[in-house]
């Protein structure tokens, strides 16, 4: 029997291995279809699919990226859908962990997953095998960690370090890596399109190549959809950029003439995406995707073209977002901000243009205020990437062009009502839509805004609202008083040196500084604004270091040193009136120092024959009272009325008083004297003058008042004989 039962045993553990070997083990199959859907639009049948396999070290699937990109962009989410597959090659050290981030940060924000795989391929070599050859496992992992948290947000480097430890992650990166090897990918990149390989040679498939593969595959779903064009001139419009006829125009081609012809449609388009908006509707993917392929076809798109696409986008996007996060919300500013930045042409686009183009970024922005202390450091960041953006583009050759070829006729203005088209919902219409757009700006700056506003003045409003964002966000840094004050000073000057190129922005930050109080009340609290305000007339008195006439025409730069003068004055007068004496002397010796009101005499006694009695330059008050008689007797220096600059700033002083100091409160901590309550001043207005006393007197004792210098005296006192001797 033992004979017979040994070979019997033997044949079945035979035949149990046999079978172990040829019966393959049950695949794992997910729980969803596998890889990272590009702007998290559902992939369907309708639409042509385009799978990648992509390794984020890989430089080949680095440089075929941006084409493809391009081409999925193109034809849009009704025509073409994408879906990304990591395949970690053994070969490439890092290419596990790096594929692994990307599957958690997926888990944790779909919307942030495209962001982080543009930042690997941007930085690859800081991932490559030599770079990492003497790193530990774990120190590998830190650096992976640290640069996802970087990218995305260090708010979220406590849940992406979480997801390293969580078995789960590291199933899926295996999942991926299988799936690609089941569809017998081998390398990267992989593409299939609806299913079926595309064979890469050694050269990657560039924009032109994709169009070739794609266009035949939806040459039957070329019909724009109608179900919201519901106006005849917009579907004539529309038909009149059918994709034959745009495909037919070159990319050089595009006049201004079409540019104008294409206006009206732009007028339709933006009435009925608001009316459509308010109606409840939230997707125009499809509109989006039409203005898309008509801005490719253009060498220098207009603003309000790209500023239409990308609103839609934008809300469109903001719309279907499964997730209301602010980190997710922050994920989708900063996208836009690179959006709108990408939309440039290095030989042709002026600095105004490009500066212009991220003023919705700033509103975004400070409608993120709710967050921002939770999200501090990349708020931070990001309003640090637009500073350097905006310097990097102010010192383009075409820093003053306006660009003509191709302008559109609509003004930039009528798309702002799409940017807020949310808010104006939530407020059933009731708002403000220059302020709620602009919050950072002063009435009188909004004023400035309407129809045929130019790119240079948009310009400037972006400049001074990324200056007063970026410096409201270093309060409440934790760092001591004396610190921070050193520090908002050094920014504030840093900023102003790199953007003092346009003459706009100088002349809207001075006549900030002449306004009762700053426009950042939706960021800090009235104590904090009066410490920004006395910060800048610390910077604003150093305008001379750089002021030269030779950088602006004439015309700007005397009406910003003529701006500059009572920005002095103002700032002697905000520390008269705050018991700040220190400060006082401080702005009589810098002012006295600067070469300005010897420039502002220089140009009074250049266009006279009169030969006035030149003012004493150590208090700007005396200047100021001087060409106040000066211009009665139809002197003027520049294009600004004085006397009207000098009304409007007793007007702002009387409606500053209430803003100031506090009971029992001073400005300057150790200053010797304490206001008590509202400010005292004199009831006595410039216009208000005993009529006993001369005319050329008057002027100047009305100056030297409380309404308009305080009580403290300052600067030497003019008799009446001198006052006279002036005008001689």
């Amino acid at each position: 029997m033992s004979s017979i039962k040994i070979p019997f045993l033997v044949l079945l553990l035979l035949i149990l291995i046999n079978w172990a070997v040829l019966v393959p083990s049950q695949p794992i199959i997910p729980s969803r279809y596998d890889g990272f859907v590009y702007r998290r639009r559902a992939a369907s049948t309708a639409t042509v699919l385009i799978e990648a396999f992509y390794d984020p070290v890989c430089p080949d699937s680095r440089d075929s990226w941006p084409p493809l990109k391009q081409a999925v962009d193109h034809y849009g989410p009704s025509r073409l859908s994408l879906i990304i597959h990591t395949f970690p090659l053994p070969y490439h050290d890092n290419a596990f962990v790096t594929s692994r981030a990307l599957h958690i940060v997926n888990e944790l924000n779909a919307s942030a997953t495209y962001h982080l795989l543009n930042a690997f391929f941007k930085h690859q070599e800081r991932f490559y095998n030599a770079q990492t050859l003497n790193m530990s496992r774990e120190g590998v992992l830190d650096l992976v960690i640290g640069f996802a948290s970087s990218t995305l947000g260090n708010s979220m480097q406590s849940a992406i370090r979480s997801g390293f430890n969580d078995t789960k992650t590291g199933t899926k990166t295996r999942v991926s890596f299988k799936y690609g090897c089941s569809r017998g990918v081998y390398g990267t990149p992989f593409f299939f399109v609806n299913g079926f390989l595309i064979p890469v040679s050694d050269d990657t498939i560039d924009y032109d190549g994709w169009r070739k593969i794609i266009d035949p595959l939806i040459k039957e779903q070329r019909q724009y959809p109608s179900n919201h064009l519901e106006s005849n001139s917009l579907r004539f419009c529309f038909k009149s950029l059918s994709d034959r006829s745009i495909h037919s125009m070159k990319l050089q081609t595009l006049s201004s003439s079409f540019v104008e012809n294409l206006d009206p449609m732009l007028n339709e388009s933006i009435y009925h995406f608001l009316a459509e908006f308010q109606k409840g509707r939230t997707d125009f993917s499809e509109l989006s995707s039409i203005f898309f392929r008509l801005i490719q076809t253009m060498t220098e798109p207009p603003l309000e073209f790209i500023w239409f696409y990308s609103a839609i986008t934008f809300q469109t996007s903001k719309s279907s977002s499964v997730s209301t996060d602010s980190q997710n919300y922050l994920v989708s500013v900063k996208d836009l901000f690179h959006s709108l930045i990408s939309f440039r042409n290095p030989s042709g686009s002026s600095y105004l243009k490009q500066v212009s183009l991220i003023a919705p970024v700033l509103y975004h922005l400070v409608n993120f205020k709710s967050a921002i202390s939770s999200l501090k450091t990349e708020i931070e960041g990001l309003a640090d990437e637009i500073i350097r953006h905006i310097i990097m583009c102010s010192d383009n050759d075409l820093a003053e062009q306006e660009i003509v070829a191709g302008k559109s006729t609509v003004s930039w203005v009528g798309l702002v009502p799409v940017w807020i088209a949310d808010q104006v919902g939530e407020n059933r219409g009731c708002v403000d839509g220059f302020r709620l757009f602009f919050p950072l700006l002063t009435e009188d700056i909004r004023r400035g805004i309407h129809g045929d506003c130019g790119m240079n003045y948009l310009g400037a409003v972006v400049m001074i609202e990324t200056f007063l964002f970026r410096l409201c966000l270093m309060f409440d840094s934790g760092a001591s008083e004396s610190d921070l004050h050193k520090d908002v000073k050094n920014y504030a000057a840093q900023i102003i040196h790199g953007f003092k190129r346009n003459s706009s922005f100088l002349v809207m930050l001075l006549k900030l500084l002449l306004e009762p109080s700053l426009p950042v009340g939706e960021l800090l609290a009235t104590p904090h604004e009066l410490i920004l305000r006395r910060l800048l007339y610390d910077v604003a008195l150093d305008f001379s270091l750089f002021l030269h006439c030779d950088t602006f025409a004439d015309v700007q730069y005397k009406e910003i040193v003529i701006l500059w003068l009572f920005v002095a004055n103002s700032a002697v007068q905000f520390a008269s009136e705050n018991g700040d004496h220190v400060g006082v002397d401080r702005y009589l010796n810098a002012f006295s120092a600067s070469q300005l009101p010897r420039q502002i005499i220089s140009w009074v006694t250049g266009v006279t024959s009169m030969k006035p009695t030149a003012p004493d330059v150590s208090s700007p008050k005396d200047i100021i009272g001087w060409l106040l008689v000066l211009e009665q007797h139809g002197l003027k220096v520049c294009d600004h009325n004085i006397s009207e600059l000098h009304e409007k700033a007793l007007k702002y002083n009387s409606m500053g008083i209430d803003n100031g100091v506090k009971d029992g409160q001073t400005m300057v901590e150790d200053a010797p004297v304490k206001i008590n309550g509202g400010r005292k001043r004199s009831n006595t207005g410039f216009w208000e003058a005993q009529k006993q006393i001369k005319v050329i007197k008057c002027c100047h004792e009305n100056l030297g008042d409380d309404g308009f210098c305080g009580k403290t005296d300052v600067g030497n006192s003019v008799s009446d004989q001198e006052m006279v001797d002036m005008v001689r």
